[in-house]
């Protein structure tokens, strides 16, 4: 019964296309209104990725933005011309309490698209 207090609500982020190298994309952003009460979090649940002839790409999840961006999780290989999906049990439990946001270090060519899955709580 207890446990129920700690699910959240799943919801699906916009799908966001990541089209220049060292530059970090916000990917989900956390629900955040004025008149909310409480702090919203999230976490991660699923993860696709969809490499647009970019060559195989590390892909880098974490929060912040520009020269303040700080990796969640270790890099993942995003293989090139290939859907890549990560599901909830290939996902570190990380909670975010900030925006989620996608870097790669290295783009030769294309872009990759990403949408991410998350559950709300809050």
């Amino acid at each position: 019964m207890l446990t129920e207090l700690n699910k959240g609500i799943i919801r699906q982020g916009a799908v966001v296309n990541i089209a220049a190298a060292a530059t970090a994309t916000t990917l989900y952003q956390v629900s955040n209104n004025a008149n909310q009460i409480g702090t919203k979090s999230f976490k991660l649940k699923k993860l696709m990725v969809r490499s647009n002839g970019s060559g195989d790409v590390w892909l880098s999840i974490g929060t912040g933005l520009g020269g303040a961006f700080l990796a969640s999780y270790p890099a993942i290989r995003v293989l090139n011309n290939i859907d890549n999906e990560w599901q909830e049990v290939e996902i570190p439990n990380i909670e975010f309490f900030a925006d989620m946001t996608g870097s790669i270090p290295v783009l030769p060519a294309g872009s990759l698209d990403i949408q991410a899955e998350v559950e709300e709580i809050g």
